[in-house]
């Protein structure tokens, strides 16, 4: 009996001393835990065209009249150095594989329009096998300029002049597009990336009715279903871009202070596509918004 008593109070002490405060001590909830301490620093890695990459001239944001949204998202991570800007402006996804080589024996479609000339795949490779470790993620945005050229492939012959004549649904396009898109996701399983498709902003275009025009089908749908294929995340940025810009009326001061021009009907506006510094930056804050839709990991690297 004394040995039960006795090691029925050694009990009764210690659950005691559990449940009472002590000075100094914390009681720990379930807000207490940090949800993210299984955080892990991923590197971005990212190719496209000007939307995401307008310039590699590191003067004051301020002073940039454009900024592609790769450039300013830095400042959505949790570690703003994990990310590698490689997009070049004017670049398609198969042009982007091609180094430009001055003079141009093309035309602007076929290179670079002068800018970001030295980013090309094989450069971006380079910083991979450098910098990146398995588990980082190759994000890929194209369509853009694809859409030009396989319109106009008299404009790069080199590259497209199988195309001329041929609608940009037909069957032959749409395979050519996602075969050059497979390219990059080939290359990022090889090297140990997670590869994830992103399509590009819709300009800022609207009918008279006040409606947004799509100007980038079909090639979003062409990304989706290949992205569906392979079992990869999808961040659909042009239908965002629309849905958010049908928000505005194109005479809002706040719109065009915030993104730039845009165009009613068939009234030629200059710059409608790219994006003022207050706007690459909102922008970037969409890809945030679809990575967290998408993929845990890849929402656990944005603060």
């Amino acid at each position: 009996m004394k040995i039960i008593y006795t090691l029925s109070m050694i009990l009764f002490l210690f659950f005691s001393g559990c449940s009472t405060s002590t000075s100094g001590t914390k009681q720990f909830t379930s807000n207490d835990i940090d949800l993210n301490d299984t955080y892990i620093k991923r590197k971005l890695f990212i190719i496209g065209d000007s939307t995401v990459n307008y310039s590699i001239d590191f003067s004051e944001e301020s002073q940039k009249a454009f900024l592609g949204w790769g450039e300013v998202l830095y400042q959505r991570l949790k570690d703003p150095t994990a990310v590698y800007n490689g997009a070049r402006y004017g670049a398609s996804a198969k042009s982007y594989r091609v180094m430009p080589v001055p003079p141009l024996s093309d035309t602007k479609y076929s290179l670079s329009f002068g800018k970001n000339r030295n980013l090309t795949w094989k450069e971006t490779k380079k910083e991979i096998e450098k910098s990146g470790k398995k588990g980082d993620y190759l994000l890929i945005q194209f369509g853009s300029n694809d859409k030009h050229m396989y319109q106009k492939p008299e404009f790069v012959p080199r590259l497209y002049g199988q195309f001329e004549g041929l609608s940009i649904y037909s069957p032959e396009i749409k395979d050519d597009f996602k075969k050059e898109l497979q390219f990059y996701i080939d290359q990022a399983r090889e090297l140990g990336l997670k590869p994830v498709l992103i399509s590009a902003i819709n300009p800022r275009h609207y009918d008279r009715a006040g409606n947004v025009i799509d100007e980038r089908e079909p090639f979003p749908q062409y990304i989706k279903e290949l992205a569906d294929e392979e079992g990869i995340p999808y961040l659909d940025l042009h239908q965002k871009s629309m849905e958010e810009y049908a928000k505005y009326h194109c005479g809002d001061l706040e719109f065009k202070e915030s993104f730039g021009n845009c165009q009613v009907g068939n009234h030629t506006i200059s710059e409608i596509t790219h994006l003022k510094p207050k706007g690459a930056k909102i922008v970037a804050g969409w890809i945030k918004e679809l990575a967290c839709q998408k993929d845990e990991e890849l929402c656990s690297q944005f603060r």
